[in-house]
């Protein structure tokens, strides 16, 4: 059995293991939507992470882990999260002592950066794991420990 994504006008679904599954996206905000779980027209997010400085560009769901995706952003990142990352009390204890720190969400696995004017981020179909990028300055292909 295939993975089924959908993709048209800033609205990505999941719909491999995860139907009703969704992510809008048309400002630098990430909000994730779970709309077998939601009643009325207006759902409420699930998740919503404010990380990108710029608007999101595209996002893709990772092909066979349910609650893992990658994102772009015109802010010249390619982030990957994972939903299922919850964070500890003693996390929340040690950082709210670092007052210097950037408040980094335990969902976020890993920023890539270094490209111009980022467009599109995908999985690579043959390479579990791997992700491609395109921009203005030419195309990446990474793959991180993490995934």
């Amino acid at each position: 059995m295939g993975s089924q994504k959908h993709q048209k006008e800033g609205v990505n679904f999941s719909s491999r293991l995860c139907p009703g599954t969704q992510s809008r996206f048309n400002s630098s905000v990430l909000p994730t939507f779970a709309f077998r779980r939601s009643t009325g027209s207006d759902p409420a997010p699930v998740a919503s992470f404010n990380w990108h400085q710029a608007p999101v560009t595209s996002i893709e769901w990772h092909p066979t882990e349910d609650s893992i995706f990658a994102a772009s952003g015109a802010d010249d990142q390619v982030t990957l999260w994972d939903l299922a990352v919850e964070q500890d009390d003693d996390e929340m204890t040690n950082a709210a002592g670092d007052p210097g720190e950037q408040d980094i969400p335990p969902q976020l696995l890993f920023v890539h950066q270094g490209q111009k004017d980022v467009k599109e981020v995908h999985w690579h179909p043959q390479i579990p794991g791997a992700v491609i990028s395109t921009a203005l300055d030419g195309f990446n292909i990474f793959k991180t420990i993490s995934v």
